[in-house]
Parts: C-alpha cells; structure tokens; sequence
C-alpha cells in the first residue's frame, strides 16, 4: 500500500472514514483510504455503519476529540442509550425519556441538556455545585440561523433584527436566547463535569 498524493510508505492509521480504516502518510501528511473493489468487500464489511466513536476520532481531534470520547463513554457507563437523530445529530436518552442531544461536525461538537430551568429548587441545586455560572455561560443564544423567520414571527418583529428572546432564566436576565436551554460548545472538562452532574440530577 502507497500514499495515493506522494507514493510514500511510511504512514499511520488515522482514524476511520466511512467504517473504512484511514491512513496518514508522515511524508506528505496527505490523508487516504486504501481503494478496496467492490467485489473484494464482503457483504459484511460493506453494510457495517460506522461507529460513533470511529466519526469522532475522525472529526474531531486534540482535546476536544478526547473530551467527546469521554462523554460517549460516561453515556454508556450510565447506561443512556444514543439515538441517530438527523444526519450528525443524536438523541441520548434514560428508560426512552430523552435528556439532551449532541451534534458532531468537523472541528465541533455541541451538547445540549433537558432539565427544569424555570425551578427554584434547580437553581438552588447548581448554586450548591458551583455549576450557576458554567450554566448561564452557556445558555442556548440565538446565532441567527436560518429558522429566525420562525423566531421573528412569533413576536411580530422583522426577522433581519431579530436577535433572540428576552428572559430571565436562574436569576439572569438574557435577551438574546433562543428558546431556554443549553448549547454547550466543545465543552471542557469542567463544562462535562457540569453535564454530567445535570444529567444525574434529572435521572436519579
């Protein structure tokens, strides 16, 4: 096997592509996967998805990468199930109850968690954990994406200058969310530490 760019034979694995295992050549840095002819794949190999955890190490990479592992691997060892939703979105869930979604892209990962943000005792709960400001740090803001004619529609206002919705939420005042929620971005070890502990809060 050669590097399709430089014809090189010095390579490593790089994660996967398509269930197919992906190479990186350490002369040209030129990524690729072995041609293999239909005929020389099995049925099995041709109809195996790709797993989740291979589609992160592919699209991600560094800590962040390390940090979304962890996070599928924490989902597993508590036993939430992890449901394709859409093309790089899924639905994880407890006993069929749904507690949040993640989406995956290249060079991101986003994670968004059900809980009772309108409750005191919830507030009262992060305050206890220090997790108030990690949460308000990354309360779900309007990035004014294409459904903002929805938003804009909603309370009559010209969807070009509509910037998100006004609310208090754990006692700060927003006026730029979209929806009540939370959107954490390649989310630290901290922000995991809080999203776990959220999750755990709900489900126990």
């Amino acid at each position: 096997m050669k590097c399709k760019k430089c014809g090189g034979e010095n390579y490593a694995k790089a994660g996967f592509l398509n269930g197919g295992q992906r190479y990186r050549c350490r002369d040209c840095g030129c990524k690729f996967v072995p041609v293999k002819s239909e005929s020389a794949a099995s049925p099995k190999e041709r109809k195996t998805p790709q797993k989740l955890e291979d589609y992160v190490s592919e699209m991600l990479e560094g800590e962040t990468q390390a940090n979304a592992l962890d996070f599928l691997a924490w989902l597993k060892e508590n036993k939430l199930t992890r449901k394709k939703w859409g093309e790089s979105a899924w639905i994880y869930q407890a006993e069929d109850s749904e507690r949040g979604r993640f989406s995956i892209k290249k060079g991101m990962w986003r994670v968004s968690v059900r809980a009772p943000y309108s409750a005191p005792e919830f507030q009262d709960f992060l305050t206890q954990e220090n997790l108030l400001d990690i949460v308000h740090a990354n309360m779900n803001k309007c990035r004014r994406c294409d459904h903002t004619h929805l938003c804009a529609a909603k309370v009559g206002e010209d969807k070009e200058k509509f910037i998100g919705f006004k609310k208090t939420v754990l006692g700060r005042e927003f006026d730029d969310l979209c929806g009540v929620g939370t959107n954490f971005v390649n989310p630290d070890k901290k922000a995991l530490e809080c999203i776990e502990k959220i999750i755990e809060y709900e489900i126990n």
